[in-house]
């Protein structure tokens, strides 16, 4: 928080009253420009979520038009074209606003040491040079158009879009007439350029999406300050709505579309912004594709949203559980926040207390106010330890009503049990929470209560508190069923859809459609397949077994134990279909069960797995190397213009944007990457103990090396059988592109990636494209 600091020239010595003078007087310039802004008050916001999408729409549409003007286009340049000619030099003047004030901003940001704003600019500023880069290269300005000075236009502009985004995710750091500057600034710009047909109206427009869009990039990325009202804003807010609060301060913990004070007297106020509504919307819709129950109910609006927190709180006030108190709740403020106020009852969370501080009597009571409200169909939403206060007194409260949910379903119901029942599991173990569980439900709910024990079940706090969730749940069932004298229940399937089912199915699709386009237009094939070498067919056939024997080798060498080889090369076989099925990762899971049903370790069988298929990588990488030296293949792969494919351009700039995303939003990183780079460490750390092994090396590389080199003898048999042929190492480099690409892509087993793959290989060394075809499939 920038402050000024207030010294005594009495009691301060010359030189450092020179420098407070100089760094007061620095403030003083960048405090005309730049806000105050707290350390803390800059967070991600949900709306950021839906302005990428509908910028990426906008520019998505705007470039599916590019290649020809349009009637509104020709309608703007006749415009334009009737104005006097010398505002030509206006029009320069005014194009280049938003650059310059972009680039002053970036110095301000710099001068008055404002690091976060200044990473938010420099990130928004690459994101839209590399997505505009992209759009650049996949689109096509219509032939003819000219700016005036003589120039083809720009789709999109960069200079502007690139200007935009730096001042949009620095808008909410500034003060009021530098945003309203800044405001004005953008839309003058968009119209110069437009004028000057730097761009066609198309081409700014897209800009200006690309713009806005890197900026909502950007900050969801790094936060912003616009995701959370001041201290001083929701102080007078809440005051109109009758409540006078002390200590104002946020809370500790924040959630999405909303923020959360604290005050005086257990004061806890929940602010909806705007973000609120979004918020809502995309956790429904998610809940809605992927679990049979969509969850907390959706309002269309902040006031309803607060009217329904309202109403519940007031029926929660009715069950006689010791719930929060509501004091206010109304739309308020100069942003027109939604507040909903409550006294909440006095206490510190489970969470925060010691095992042996909670005793019987605290989980009994729990239970006892989650029983009162589930009695009058009200479910609680989020009832974790975090939302479970422990007054002096020893008597319990339920807090954090947000989610709360009136008339609700039994499934609902029992997902709020399930909640208390596994925090409160971490925190006492298992045997006190479920005596605590039995005591409160009868044996016939809680026996119905064992099929919801699963990580899905669990709400996002609770999935925080709980460090092992799957192997705590799955004592929780053991034991809950050992206690009601039942066998454990199957799991209630809570899934809609599962990722890796959708996953599954596009990849399916994309490889049957990159099938198909292969057969389309080779009329000849058919003919050549009447007359295709039969013996050769056959040898293509016997060869093509042999690499499950070598790569059998290679998995022995994968693992220290001594495993025996006639079921290692059955799993060979297996993955040939498990391949098609379950793509990599069926291959994979296929694998790590083979060891452990051989009895190794988990953690051993999992890393050896991960280190076949690294092995794989590397033994892939170097024989592309080399045979690219070796035979100096140049592969003709262009799309006939001799320039890089549009939509390949696209998919780079997509993948870079995707991983600044990841390696800067906390929770992407820890889903992504953290886990990547964990795996990457274990596959070197077994390497390097298989390397120490001269056999086992041997096995695991020579038998990679030679499932290669048998591969491309499969392919060197089928081309025969055309009567085409092609040397081994071309064959190599052909099929271990191919296969590399294949085993990236997420499709299953690489169908329909692999064979495009040795298609376009044969065909850029020469092969006819029919009998290239052929020689593929068979």
């Amino acid at each position: 928080m920038d402050e000024t600091t207030i010294l005594d020239p009495s009691t301060t010595e010359p030189d450092e009253l020179a420098q407070s003078s100089s760094a007061t007087i620095g403030r003083r310039w960048s405090a005309s420009v730049l806000g105050t802004v707290d350390e803390d008050r800059p967070r991600r916001r949900v709306g950021d979520i839906t302005r990428v999408v509908v910028a990426t729409a906008l520019v998505a549409i705007a470039a599916a038009g590019s290649a020809e003007t349009t009637d509104v286009e020709a309608a703007f340049a006749n415009l334009f074209a009737s104005l006097p000619g010398g505002l030509e030099p206006v029009w320069e003047i005014l194009a280049a606003v938003t650059p310059i004030v972009a680039g002053v901003l970036l110095l301000v940001g710099v001068l008055a040491g404002r690091f976060r704003l200044l990473l938010t600019q420099v990130l928004a500023i690459a994101a839209t040079l590399l997505a505009g880069a992209a759009v650049a290269a996949a689109v096509e300005v219509p032939a003819g158009a000219q700016s005036l000075d003589g120039g083809q236009p720009d789709f999109p502009v960069l200079l502007l879009a690139a200007g935009v985004a730096t001042l949009l995710v620095s808008r909410s750091y500034l003060t009021r007439p530098a945003g309203r500057f800044v405001d004005s600034t953008v839309w003058l710009s968009a119209i110069a350029t437009a004028a000057l047909a730097e761009g066609l109206p198309g081409a700014v427009v897209a800009s200006l999406a690309l713009g806005w869009g890197a900026a909502a990039l950007a900050q969801f990325c790094l936060g912003t300050p616009a995701a959370t009202p001041s201290i001083e804003d929701l102080s007078g807010a809440v005051t109109d709505l009758g409540v006078d609060p002390t200590g104002l301060r946020r809370a500790p913990e924040q959630g999405w579309g909303s923020t959360k004070y604290t005050a005086d007297g257990d004061v806890w106020i929940d602010v909806l912004s705007r973000d609120s509504t979004d918020a809502r919307f995309l956790t429904k819709l998610w809940r809605f594709v992927w679990y049979k129950d969509s969850g907390p109910t959706f309002s269309l609006t902040r006031a309803a949203q607060v009217e329904h927190q309202a109403y519940v709180a007031l029926l929660a006030d009715q069950t006689g559980a010791r719930v929060p108190d509501l004091l206010a709740a109304g739309v308020a403020g100069l942003r027109q926040d939604a507040i909903v106020a409550v006294r909440n009852p006095p206490g510190d969370p489970l969470s925060d207390l010691a095992p042996d501080q909670i005793t019987d009597g605290v989980l009994d009571d729990a239970w006892s106010n989650l029983r009162l409200l589930h009695d009058e169909r009200l479910a609680h939403g989020n009832p974790w330890v975090g939302n479970v206060v422990l007054d002096g007194d020893g008597t319990t409260g339920l807090v954090g009503l947000e989610d709360a949910l009136s008339s609700a379903s039994d499934t609902r119901l029992r997902l709020d049990r399930v909640q208390l029942l596994a925090t409160t599991a971490e925190l006492v173990g298992e045997d006190r929470a479920l005596g605590a569980a039995q005591r409160a439900l009868p044996d016939d709910e809680l026996v119905d209560l064992l099929g919801f024990l699963e990580p899905t079940a669990l709400t996002s706090a609770a999935k925080r508190h709980v460090t092992k969730a799957k192997a705590l749940l799955g004592q929780l069932r053991d034991k809950g069923a050992e206690l009601t004298g039942v066998e454990p229940p199957e799991l209630t399937e809570l899934h809609r859809v599962s990722a890796s089912s959708v996953v599954m199915a596009a990849g399916l699709a994309i490889g049957v459609y990159l099938l198909v386009g292969q057969l389309a237009g080779v009329a000849a094939m058919g003919n050549i397949f009447e007359d295709a070498i039969w013996g050769w067919v056959l040898v293509t056939f016997v060869v093509a077994q042999l690499p499950q024997f070598s790569q059998a080798t290679a998995m022995l060498g994968a693992v220290s134990a001594q495993l025996p080889f006639g079921p290692v090369l059955g799993v060979q076989f297996a993955n040939a279909f498990t391949g098609l099925v379950g793509g990599t990762a069926g291959n994979a899971t296929l694998t790590i069960r083979f060891f452990q049903k051989q009895g190794l370790p988990p953690v051993v069988a999992a890393s050896s797995g991960v280190l076949t298929s690294t092995t794989g990588f590397i033994v892939q990488t170097v024989l592309i190397v080399t045979a690219v030296i070796v035979t100096g293949a140049e592969l003709d792969l262009s799309t006939g213009d001799g320039g890089v494919p549009g939509w390949v351009a696209v998919l780079v700039g997509v993948i870079v944007v995707g991983g600044i995303v990841t390696a800067l939003v906390p929770s992407f990183r820890k889903k992504v990457y953290d886990p990547l780079i964990k795996q990457l460490k274990t596959a070197w750390d077994n390497l390097h103990g298989v390397l120490v092994n001269p056999t086992k090396a041997i096995q695991l590389f020579g038998g990679n090396l030679l499932s290669q080199l048998l591969f491309a003898m499969v392919l060197g048999a089928a081309l025969h059988a055309y009567g085409a042929s092609l040397p081994i190492l071309q064959l190599v480099l052909i099929n271990s592109l191919a296969s590399l690409v294949g085993g990236v892509a997420p499709v299953p087993g690489g169908m329909g990636v692999i064979e495009t793959g040795m298609i376009a290989g044969f065909t850029a060394s020469g092969i006819p494209e029919a009998q290239a075809v052929a020689a593929t499939f068979t």
